[in-house]
């Protein structure tokens, strides 16, 4: 996992014939609630925590952390998201060669990346949790989306709404996509739809 160049933890390296979660925090490390989601995602895992790399920065006192930067308008600067890809996607594909494909469970920038390897290595994936986050969109970023034969993948929004433009754009590659609320309640993406967006 060294050459992704992140600083991780690694919890219950030891674990026989358990899950493996890699976990993907956002920019401000709810680091008590990603532990929590983890476990209940597949309790007794082994998990990789990442740490974003890169800081915010207040003065001179770091307040965050984040995975690329993103402008006060909202679009994403293609280079510093393209490092972080990368970067997330070594460590999947090293996880999934050692243990096996692994859950990856991300929050905001984090979700967002989790989102982005859905479409680009579902194969390597045994499920995804992006929590308020939505599928990244890119200056330049052409996505050669790959088919997601029955991959589960839970949008669990807490603080951001619905997305469910990503929902059924994932569900058209085959994944099975379900929302979940802060408190757990899941519905498919077809009952949060706008009506707007709903098959006539």
């Amino acid at each position: 996992m060294d050459d992704a160049g992140l600083v991780y933890e690694l919890l219950n390296a030891d674990a026989e014939d358990a899950d493996t979660v890699v976990v993907l925090p956002g920019r401000y490390l709810d680091e008590v609630y990603l532990r929590a989601a983890a476990s209940e995602e597949a309790p007794s895992a082994r998990a990789v925590l990442l740490e974003p790399p890169r800081r915010i920065y207040r003065g001179r006192d770091v307040v965050g952390l984040r995975w690329y930067v993103d402008n006060i308008d909202g679009t994403i600067e293609p280079a510093t998201f393209a490092d972080a890809l990368v970067a997330v996607e070594l460590v999947v594909q090293h996880v999934a060669r050692r243990w096996g494909p692994p859950r990856v469970i991300g929050e905001g920038q984090g979700g967002e990346l989790a989102l982005a390897l859905a479409l680009l290595m579902p194969e390597s994936l045994a499920a995804v949790t992006a929590i308020d986050a939505v599928i990244p969109d890119v200056l330049g970023w052409q996505r050669a989306a790959r088919r997601a034969d029955g991959l589960p993948i839970r949008m669990v929004h807490r603080r951001t709404p619905v997305d469910p433009a990503g929902a059924l754009e994932l569900e058209r590659l085959g994944a099975r996509v379900v929302y979940a609320d802060a408190h757990g309640f899941t519905s498919g993406p077809r009952l949060a739809e706008p009506a707007a967006l709903r098959p006539s």
